[in-house]
């Protein structure tokens, strides 16, 4: 099938109010707030942008959600709805694009994602929520519990429902993407994926990098806040901010996140070596800094000894597992782009 492929211009489809009434059927309501120019790839708001993986009008449509459909304030929607059809598959993502207030987007996707579950939209149907936002610490204890409220509570309408969140924060994702693919100090061949998405026990677990070498494959979750962070290695949360202020363990979400990849690839564990990257300014009390399972290191040393790591491994994966590994990883990405403008 031909792609058709064309210059995006910025979408004006919804600078009118909507042109149906209140009463309106949701299936008339739904084909009015599809976009109907050649910009329905890309959405921004609130200097956060979303890009789907696709430039074929054929296979995209975008909806305008908030404002054209139920309005009370009561049950906010979000903001954009993204249906993906490439035969048989069909992928609705549900996408906010936020300031900081985090657990309220989760709310309002899973508001917006129980409206068109009940219109009978979704069923049989693989859906995702996105969200992007300015200013929030990716691994903020309050918005994983909501997110995992709601996956649970939609689990028996929705097979994989997920929520995938992207932050400025996050720039550091972008930074040590570019420098793992061009550090001279890593000289093994690598192939760098940013934000893996695998499936793991009815659940999808998010890593933020995966480097693929030929000595074995490292996994990258950083945290995004800085000062004194104070836990220890095996509690459930580190705190911050004079402790006013908290975060999952990062040990235990990258610990977890080697076993899911590890049993996702059918690979041996002890051939994934988890990296845990901290800012440069961010001050760690009483967590140790290397363990058997884990290593964490500042942003700025992570090529330095990742570089030393690598060179005393032994090679134990072909360059054709490299691609092999790369093909079913990128098999589950669908979104292109969560960033920030």
């Amino acid at each position: 099938m031909n792609f058709v492929i064309l210059k995006e211009m910025s979408c004006k489809c919804f600078d009118k109010k909507p042109g149906f009434s209140e009463t309106a059927p949701f299936d008339e309501r739904y084909e009015q707030s599809k976009c109907r120019c050649n910009s329905r790839f890309t959405v921004s708001e609130n200097r956060s942008k979303f890009t789907i993986g696709s430039k074929d009008l054929t296979k995209v449509d975008k909806v305008k959600v908030d404002g054209y459909f139920d309005r009370s304030s009561e049950h906010r929607k979000c903001d954009y709805l993204f249906v993906y059809t490439s035969d048989p598959k069909q992928i609705y993502i549900f996408v906010e694009l936020k300031g900081t207030d985090i657990s309220h987007a989760v709310t309002q996707i899973g508001n917006t994602v129980n409206l068109f579950y009940d219109q009978g939209y979704l069923k049989g149907k693989q859906v995702v929520g996105a969200i992007v936002s300015s200013r929030h610490p990716s691994n903020d204890g309050t918005y994983r519990k909501a997110k995992q409220i709601l996956e649970r509570s939609l689990s028996s309408k929705i097979k994989g429902f997920r929520i995938e969140k992207k932050n400025k924060e996050k720039d550091i994702t972008e930074i040590l993407q570019y420098q793992l693919n061009n550090n001279s100090n890593i000289r093994a061949d690598r192939i760098v994926l940013q934000d893996v998405r695998i499936p793991d026990n009815n659940k999808i677990v998010t890593i933020e990098l995966v480097v693929i070498t030929k000595k074995g494959i490292i996994t990258i979750n950083t945290v995004n806040v800085s000062g004194i962070i104070t836990g220890g290695q095996f509690e459930t949360c580190w705190y911050y901010n004079n402790n006013n202020a908290k975060i999952l363990n990062p040990i235990n979400i990258s610990v977890n996140n080697q076993k899911s990849l590890a049993k996702f690839l059918n690979m041996n564990r002890e051939n994934i070596i988890p990296y845990i990257v901290t800012q440069n300014n961010t001050s760690l009390r009483d967590i140790p800094n290397c363990g058997d399972t884990y290593r964490i290191v500042k942003e700025t040393d992570l090529y330095y000894f990742l570089g030393i790591h690598l060179s005393i491994l032994p090679e134990i994966i072909t360059k054709d597992e490299m691609n092999k590994y790369k093909k079913k990883l990128d098999k589950m990405n669908i979104i292109k782009e969560l960033s920030n403008m």
